[in-house]
């Protein structure tokens, strides 16, 4: 709720000139979800409703994690290798590759699964033992700055804070380290895109006036600023022209491997997309040219259930479906954006928790 709220706020205080005239159409489904989250919120105050939560044996975390762990870095080395280098050092020795030439994107959705889950895990462990193995989350943490992939890094930053903080109530400093850790994020998130396109601020010609904040405030900010409100400009800009498919393809698409996606779509033209740098749609993009506003409704009602089944997963049996629940907890964050549910690292993550979480119930 709060994300969505402040998304609103943001497209609505219009910082940038690409931002259209408001119409209340569009914003219907929102509008409704955010009424739906609003009422196991008060289902639960109603009814004094407590979270209890089931613990699981610690050896089996640090077994899940250590799998993850070794899978993960395994994966990332082969990444690297058949590369021939990581998008930190192509910048350090001045190289012509960027971030685009990493990797083999067939494997990657398996690689970012294990990556996320071996993240997650750790978060639960370290939870219950602070003092357990700092090199490793230094590690995990130093890859997406390696790979110089954002997404990844505000995956891992979103599903560790909140596999780590379920357990413990917010208190103020808790609240200064975030802020200090969000800010901190902004610059890296700033010089980290700043570098991959080779220009300073590079959105710095959609800023509205001279005398707009967003020109005495690092880059960081625009590019969040933009990161946040394109998703759902665009839907704002060509919601009006969008012809419903009626199909499931653009749900779907991310789910497929890369080598196998042309096998199984054919070229997919976004109706979205209003400018080639701002090639992204909020969680509600592939619903909207899909089914329109019903769609939107209807998926964001998908994520919303989702993440009450792994919730109570988690307060009925066991503290292991906190690893779905981190997952799902991304997808809601990050639903501005774009639609990070219908992705390979997700869904992988949601069935295996899913799997384990059924034998470990059985075990018992």
């Amino acid at each position: 709720m709060f994300v969505w709220t402040l998304t609103l706020s943001l497209i609505s205080l219009k910082l940038t000139t690409n931002i259209p005239h408001l119409d209340i159409e569009p914003f219907t489904p929102i509008i409704l979800l955010l009424i739906l989250c609003l009422i196991p919120n008060v289902y639960n105050f109603l009814n004094k409703s407590t979270c209890i939560i089931h613990p699981v044996k610690i050896d089996i975390l640090v077994k899940i994690h250590s799998v993850s762990y070794v899978g993960c870095i395994i994966l990332t080395i082969i990444d690297f290798l058949w590369s021939q280098g990581f998008p930190l050092l192509w910048y350090i020795i001045g190289s012509d590759k960027n971030y685009t030439n990493l990797g083999i994107p067939s494997v990657r959705g398996l690689q970012y699964t294990l990556y996320l889950m071996a993240l997650s895990s750790l978060g639960i462990i370290r939870a219950k033992n602070k003092k357990y193995n700092n090199f490793k989350l230094i590690v995990l943490f130093a890859l997406p700055i390696l790979m110089f992939a954002r997404g990844l890094l505000t995956y891992a930053i979103i599903q560790y804070l909140s596999s780590t903080y379920f357990y413990k109530k917010i208190h103020l400093k808790h609240i200064f380290l975030i802020i200090i850790l969000i800010v901190a994020y902004i610059f890296i998130f700033g010089i980290i895109g700043d570098n991959r396109q080779g220009v300073e601020n590079p959105f710095s010609y959609l800023i509205s006036g001279d005398d707009s904040i967003l020109r005495v405030l690092p880059s960081g900010f625009t590019w969040l600023y933009i990161y946040i409100t394109a998703g759902f400009n665009n839907i704002l800009i060509t919601y009006n022209d969008i012809q419903p498919t009626h199909t499931f393809n653009l749900i779907f698409y991310n789910l497929i491997p890369g080598a196998l996606k042309s096998l199984v779509f054919d070229d997919m033209n976004s109706q979205l997309i209003t400018d080639a740098s701002l090639n992204v749609a909020s969680f509600f993009g592939s619903y909207y040219e899909s089914f329109g506003l019903i769609g939107g409704f209807l998926g964001g009602s998908l994520l919303i259930f989702i993440s009450i089944w792994f919730y109570r997963k988690i307060i009925k049996e066991s503290e292991f479906y906190l690893i779905g629940y981190s997952a799902c907890l991304s997808s809601l964050i990050l639903s501005p954006f774009f639609d990070s549910l219908m992705t390979v690292s997700t869904i992988f993550q949601l069935v295996i928790v899913a799997i384990i979480g059924s034998n470990l119930k059985l075990n018992k």
